[in-house]
């Protein structure tokens, strides 16, 4: 299976520089491998462990989007395609079928042009294994983010939001003394509970996998990407309302926001996953552990405090740890930063934790910065 992939990156040949879990690329985008997949010696393809799938990025110079098209379209590919604005450009997003030496492969493209430059984008398998993969092979090409747009969802996001047909809904949430209210897409929602249960099939097959720890960060990470500019009508309306930044500390609004989010229902949702994406955890004031986790540290992060989402096996549960100052239990980290921890599915003050976590020890850290 291996010899079949080499044969193909002898055809096509990306550019690119490797960097800790995320790769940094020469169009100045980067993206998130999946766990475990390696580089071929020829530098242009990372293969999954197991030889079914391929990921490559290959950028060229081209500033013509008709050319790029033609030039990023697999040679005698078949399939379909659909031209979208994505991140400000019009790119193409396609399911192709094509051949490759004595092998026909299938997968999914983004091509993408801009500045001078031309980025393709894909994943793909031996077309008698696609649906198998399909997952995998989306989760990959979803990773992207092109330069300086870091947040918000990646092409496949933004087709299913895209192609949604169930429109807006106006969000009311009690806060405080006063009701927030605040517009929610229920396409962008439907993208997002799509990408986390194609994320959380993913992370299944890492169950037991030496690289369960980094897997299950990849899988929080892409939920909280995804999420982030979903949060943004929230995030204005606390701004513009009882909780404007310039009137409130960092730790001020810790408080105010974990008051808040203490007092939703804890409900886990039926699926692959049970994790409830961030925005509708708060416009429904429910969710489970890491779903009021990973909104609560999204909308720190507006606020400009730094947070974790901390993770036990054991305990099957998650908390927050965040950058503001306070007494109590604190998250301690390697380079000597410490965060203070935080409960969300119980009322008790930041520093303070349940007494049935205290003594777990098996905590890892996930970090969005």
């Amino acid at each position: 299976m291996l010899q079949r992939f080499f044969i193909y990156s002898l055809l096509f040949c990306s550019s690119l520089v490797l960097s800790a879990y995320e790769v940094p690329l020469v169009d100045g985008g980067r993206v998130d491998v999946p766990e475990g997949w390696n580089v071929l010696d020829s530098g242009a393809l990372w293969v999954s462990p197991d030889g079914l799938c391929a990921f490559e990025v290959f950028v060229w110079n081209e500033s013509n989007p008709q050319r790029a098209l033609e030039m990023g379209r697999p040679t005698q590919a078949q399939g379909d395609a659909i031209n979208l604005e994505l991140w400000g450009k019009s790119g193409t997003f396609g399911d192709w079928i094509f051949p490759a030496g004595q092998e026909k492969f299938r997968g999914w493209f983004l091509i993408l042009p801009g500045d001078g430059k031309a980025t393709r984008v894909s994943a793909f398998a031996p077309s008698d294994e696609f649906d198998k993969v399909q997952h995998r092979l989306l989760s990959a090409v979803d990773s992207y983010r092109p330069e300086g747009l870091w947040e918000g969802p990646g092409v496949v996001g933004q087709f299913l939001e895209i192609t949604g047909s169930q429109g807006n809904a106006t969000a009311l949430s009690a806060f405080e003394s006063t009701t927030l209210e605040w517009e929610i897409s229920l396409d962008a929602i439907q993208a997002s509970q799509d990408v986390i249960e194609r994320e959380a099939l993913f992370l299944s097959e890492y169950v037991n996998h030496p690289n369960l720890i980094d897997a299950w960060s990849r899988y929080y990470r892409t939920v909280y990407i995804d999420a982030e500019t979903r949060m943004e009508s929230l995030y204005s309306a606390l701004a513009q309302g009882p909780l404007k930044p310039d009137l409130h500390s960092s730790a001020d609004v810790a408080k105010s926001l974990a008051v808040w989010m203490q007092g939703f229902s804890y409900q886990q949702i039926a699926g692959t996953s049970d994790l409830l994406t961030p925005p509708m955890a708060c416009a429904t004031e429910s969710g489970d552990c890491d779903s009021l986790g990973l909104a609560y540290l999204l909308l720190c992060k507006r606020y400009g405090i730094d947070g974790r989402l901390l993770i036990s096996r054991d305990a099957k549960h998650a908390v927050v740890a965040i950058d503001v100052p306070g007494e109590g239990l604190r998250w301690q980290e390697e380079n000597g930063q410490s965060f203070l921890i935080l409960e969300l599915t119980t009322k008790l003050p930041l520093g303070v934790l349940p007494e049935h976590l205290i003594g777990i020890d098996d905590w890892f850290s996930v970090n969005f910065s």
